[in-house]
């Protein structure tokens, strides 16, 4: 790992931790009911989102040539500029992962970090939803919103055996 991408690692972290410190209620994390198997189990979570957020950072170029080979495979190549991104989605808990993101490269340039903000229409019993934000921002506290930049793939990491092919 160089010395920039150590430093963006820090930065991360420090920006993950400073907004969950500054909120009590409502935040990423919900510290209303304070009890130590809650402060673990987020700590837990914390750690390997910035874990994942890391490899993406250093991996994020190959992992894009990969998307745009696939895309390109199946007929419908970009045409934009794209770009490999963390994406952490803040919600009913916190998860992280990657996408691809493509549009003018000016715009693609200036982002650093996708969130999926969750919500629901009925109270979850029917409609979900899940808007994706390009930003600017690794602090989740701060986000920076880039006009103009969509989502294209999302790539996911499988934890168990598939039979597909």
């Amino acid at each position: 790992m160089t010395k920039r991408e150590k430093f963006l690692a820090v930065l991360v972290i420090f920006f993950m931790f400073t907004s969950i410190l500054q909120t009590v209620d409502g935040g990423l994390f919900n510290f209303k009911n304070l009890n130590t198997k809650t402060i673990k189990e987020d700590a837990k979570a914390l750690l390997k989102g910035i874990g994942i957020v890391a490899l993406i950072k250093q991996f994020g170029p190959a992992l894009n040539d990969a998307a745009n080979k696939a895309l390109n495979d199946k007929s419908v190549p970009n045409v934009e500029a794209t770009k490999v991104v963390p994406i952490l989605t803040v919600g009913q808990g916190l998860d992280a992962g990657a996408c691809q993101i493509t549009g003018p490269k000016d715009k693609v340039d200036q982002v650093q970090m996708v969130y999926a903000v969750e919500s629901t229409l009925d109270k979850g019993e029917k409609f979900y939803i899940q808007g994706l934000v390009p930003s600017t921002s690794m602090n989740p506290a701060k986000i920076d919103r880039v006009y103009g930049v969509g989502v294209v793939s999302m790539i996911t990491y499988k934890t168990t055996k598939s039979n597909k092919k």
